[in-house]
C-alpha cells in the first residue's frame, strides 16, 4: 500500500471536476502542471513501487463511455502538450461483464522506462468508486512502444512475458536506459483513448546531465546537425532507438536543412523509420507536404516511393498526388510530374486491377489516360500465376467494348497497335489456363462426373479463346490448338471428352469467320487430329471403344473378353454371364452396342449364354462419323492430300495403312509457330 496513493486520486480528481463544472482554463492548467511536478518529484509515492497510475472514469452501470466533458479535457490535454511535452495516444481499454476493466493496450507510447527485473505493481483507479485494483505489472516497454495489460481471471494480475526485461530493447529506448527514471509517465484512459504526460521539466533536465543543451523538442535540431556529437548519443543511435513513428516525424520536422544536405547518412535513417508507416493517416499528408516544402520532392522521395502504395482508393491517390505537385511548387516539376504519372498511376492500376468488378473502370481509366499505362500493368500482372481465365477473360472484354465505343484509330495519344499488343499479352497468360489440370485417364465411375464437367469447361475455353484470337491476334491460334492437342491421357478417353467436342464446336466457329480447314494452323492441326485417330485404328485393328475404369479388385473376366473379341477376327462369340454381370459390362462399355448387334439370349434363367455378333461396319462407321465431323468428304481428301487413296482404301476395305507418312509432318509443338 503506498500511503500518498490517496492524494494523487483526490488531486486529479479535482481536474476533472474542474472540467465537468465549467472551471476556468488557467485553474485547469494549474492544477495540471501541479500533477506534473509532483509527480516528477515523487510527492505521490516511492519511485520503486510505482510505475503507472491508470485512471478510469465509469458511469454508475460500469460500462465505460465519453462524455462531452471528458472529451473536453482530453482535447485540453493535448493542446497543453504544446508547452507542457504532453503527447495523446491512442489506447483501448475492455471491461468484463461486472464492470472490472481487463484489458488495456497503448500503442506507439515513447518510453525510456528500464525496470528492473521481477514483478512491477501497477495500479488501475476508479474515479467514482474510489476502487483501487492492483495489477502485478510484467512488461511495460512490449515492441515498438506499445503497452499491453491483462487480468488473468484467476486472480487478476497482469498476464505479460517478462522478456523484455531479459536484455536491452534497442527498439523501445528514445534516448537510453533510465534516462528519465520510473516515475515519468501518467496513463489517463477515457475509454479507447490514452494521455501519456511527460513533464517537460524532466526531459530537460535528463537532457543536460547528458551534456544536451537544449530540451527534447529543440535538441533533435541540435543532434541531427551537430558534427561533434559522440559515438554513444550521436544522431544514429537516437534514430536507431526511436520507437514512435509519431517522434520520428517529429524528427523530421525539426531537422535543420543542413543535415538533408551535410549529413546524407543521417537523413538516410530518418527515410528508413518513416518507411515503416503502414498508412499515410498515420502521419497527416498536410505534414508530408510541409516536409517537401522544405527540404525538396528529391530527397523525400524514396519515402514517397513507399508511402504511394499504401493507398487503397482511387480518389487518395488523386489527391495525394495532387497535394506533392503543389507543395513541389516550381522546383522540380518535371520530375514531380513524371513521378506521379509512374508511381500514383500504377497504384491505380493495382487498385482498379485487383478485383473484376472494377475493371471496367480500370480499361475507362487508361483509355483516358494512356494505353502504355495499361500495357504496362498487363505485362507484370501475366507474371502472376494465381489469376484465372475468368480475370483475364473479363478484361478482354472490357477492352474489346471500350473500343468499340471509342471507334477511333487513335487515341489519348496512343496508336492502334498498343491496342492489340495489350490483346495479344492477354491472350499468351490465357492460353496455358486453356486445359489447365487436365488429364484424361480412366477413372473410377463415381469420378467420371467431374472429369467430364473439367472437359467442357476446357472445350468452352478453347472455343472463346480462339475465337478472340480469330478477331485480335490470328497468330495465336497455333499455340491455343497444339494446347488442346496435346493434352495428356488416354487417347481414346481425350478423343470422346475433349477432341470430339472440340473439333465439333469447332467447325461453325470457322464458318463464321470465312475460315477454312485449308488455312495453317488449322490444316496441321486437322492432319495431326486426323492422323492420331485413323493411326490408332490402323494399328489396333478396330474402333477404339471408350470404356469407363472397371473397379473390380481382381482383373474382370467378362470385361476381358469384350476386349478380346473385338480385336480378334472372329464374327461371334458365345458368353456366359448373369444378368448383374451383363450390366457392369454395359457400364463398362458404354457404347457397345454400337459394336456389336444386341445379343441373343440361348438359353438359361439367372445363368444364362448369349451370342454376341461383331457389326462389320464398326469401324467404317466410326472413322467415317469422326472425319465428316471435320468437313465434307471432299475436303477431308483434299486435306490429307497424297494419303487419301490410303485412306479411303483403308476406310473401304478395313485394311490398316501405313501411318509413317502422317508422321512426315512436323510435330505438333511447331502448329504454334504457324501463322495465319
Amino acid at each position: 500500500m503506498i500511503p500518498q496513493t490517496q492524494e494523487l486520486m483526490v488531486d486529479l480528481d479535482s481536474i476533472y471536476h474542474a472540467i465537468e463544472y465549467g472551471g476556468n482554463e488557467e485553474e485547469i492548467k494549474s492544477k495540471t502542471l501541479s500533477v506534473f511536478a509532483n509527480w516528477s518529484q515523487g510527492t505521490y509515492g516511492s519511485g520503486s513501487d510505482t510505475d503507472v497510475f491508470i485512471l478510469c472514469p465509469r458511469t454508475t452501470d460500469g460500462t465505460a463511455v465519453l462524455k462531452g466533458n471528458h472529451k473536453r479535457l482530453m482535447d485540453f490535454l493535448a493542446k497543453l502538450g504544446e508547452s507542457t511535452g504532453v503527447m495523446v495516444f491512442k489506447a483501448t481499454l475492455e471491461y468484463s461483464r461486472e464492470g472490472m476493466p481487463i484489458h488495456l493496450e497503448a500503442y506507439n507510447l515513447p518510453w525510456v522506462i528500464n525496470p528492473p527485473l521481477g514483478e512491477r505493481p501497477l495500479y488501475l483507479f476508479d474515479k467514482d468508486t474510489m476502487y483501487k485494483q492492483q495489477w502485478m505489472l510484467k512488461d511495460i516497454c512490449a515492441p515498438r512502444g506499445r503497452l499491453v495489460c491483462t487480468v488473468s481471471p484467476t486472480n487478476k494480475r497482469a498476464v505479460i512475458p517478462s522478456d523484455a526485461f531479459t536484455s536491452r530493447p534497442p527498439d523501445f529506448t528514445l534516448f537510453g536506459p533510465g534516462f528519465l527514471g520510473h516515475r515519468d509517465v501518467i496513463i489517463d484512459v477515457y475509454t479507447l483513448q490514452a494521455v501519456v504526460l511527460i513533464p517537460k521539466d524532466r526531459i530537460s533536465r535528463a537532457l543536460k546531465s547528458r551534456k544536451q543543451m537544449m530540451d527534447a523538442t529543440s535538441s533533435f535540431r541540435t543532434m541531427g546537425s551537430s558534427a561533434s556529437d559522440g559515438p554513444e548519443w550521436g544522431p544514429s543511435v537516437c534514430l536507431k532507438n526511436f520507437p514512435a513513428e509519431v517522434d520520428c516525424v517529429h524528427l523530421l520536422e525539426n531537422l535543420d536543412l543542413s543535415v538533408a544536405q551535410e549529413r546524407p547518412g543521417v537523413w538516410n535513417e530518418v527515410m528508413g523509420i518513416l518507411c515503416r508507416f503502414k498508412t499515410a493517416k498515420e502521419i497527416g499528408t498536410s505534414r508530408i507536404f510541409a516536409s517537401i516544402r522544405k527540404f525538396s520532392f528529391k530527397k523525400v522521395r524514396p519515402f514517397l516511393d513507399i508511402l504511394v502504395t499504401r493507398f487503397d482508393t482511387v480518389n487518395d491517390i488523386f489527391s495525394f498526388t495532387a497535394g506533392i505537385k503543389e507543395a513541389s511548387q516550381l522546383q522540380d516539376q518535371d520530375v514531380v510530374r513524371q513521378w506521379c504519372a509512374d508511381r500514383g498511376d500504377n497504384q491505380i492500376m493495382r487498385i482498379l486491377g485487383s478485383d473484376e468488378k472494377t475493371l471496367p473502370s480500370l480499361v475507362q481509366y487508361a483509355f483516358v489516360n494512356g494505353l502504355p499505362l495499361l500495357s504496362n500493368f498487363i505485362k507484370s500482372l501475366s507474371k502472376d500465376k494465381t489469376v484465372g481465365f475468368t480475370f483475364w477473360l473479363s478484361l478482354v472484354s472490357h477492352l474489346d467494348r471500350q473500343w468499340q465505343s471509342v471507334n477511333s484509330l487513335s487515341f489519348a495519344g496512343a496508336p492502334l497497335h498498343e491496342l492489340y499488343s495489350m490483346l495479344d499479352c492477354c491472350i499468351a497468360a490465357m492460353t496455358p489456363l486453356v486445359t489447365e489440370g487436365a488429364v484424361y485417364t480412366l477413372v473410377p465411375p463415381g469420378l467420371m462426373d467431374d472429369v467430364r464437367h473439367n472437359a467442357e469447361v476446357h472445350v468452352k475455353r478453347a472455343v472463346i479463346l480462339i475465337e478472340i484470337c480469330l478477331r485480335f491476334s490470328p497468330g495465336r491460334c497455333g499455340e491455343v490448338l497444339s494446347d488442346v492437342l496435346l493434352v495428356p491421357g488416354d487417347l481414346q478417353t481425350k478423343f470422346d471428352l475433349l477432341l470430339r467436342p472440340f473439333v465439333r464446336s469447332l467447325r461453325p466457329l470457322l464458318n463464321q469467320y470465312g475460315v477454312t480447314i485449308f488455312r495453317p494452323p488449322f490444316s496441321l492441326f486437322y492432319r495431326f487430329l486426323i492422323g492420331m485417330f485413323l493411326g490408332n485404328l490402323a494399328r489396333s485393328g478396330k474402333p477404339p471403344l471408350a470404356r469407363t475404369l472397371c473397379t473390380k479388385k481382381v482383373v474382370c473376366d467378362r470385361c476381358e473378353f469384350i476386349e478380346n473379341f473385338l480385336s480378334s477376327g472372329e464374327e461371334s462369340k458365345e458368353l456366359i454371364v448373369t444378368n448383374k454381370e451383363w450390366k457392369h459390362v454395359r457400364y463398362v462399355f458404354p457404347k457397345l452396342k454400337d459394336r456389336i448387334f444386341p445379343p441373343t439370349v440361348t438359353s438359361g434363367h439367372s445363368w444364362k449364354t448369349i451370342r454376341i455378333t461383331r457389326r462389320p461396319e464398326a469401324r467404317t462407321e466410326a472413322a467415317r462419323e469422326f472425319l465428316l465431323m471435320i468437313g465434307d468428304e471432299g475436303d477431308i481428301l483434299k486435306l490429307v492430300g497424297p494419303l487419301k487413296k490410303a485412306v479411303w482404301e483403308t476406310l473401304k476395305n478395313m485394311e490398316p495403312f501405313d501411318i509413317e507418312p502422317f508422321l512426315q509432318f512436323p510435330p505438333p509443338t511447331t502448329v504454334g509457330s504457324q501463322t495465319a
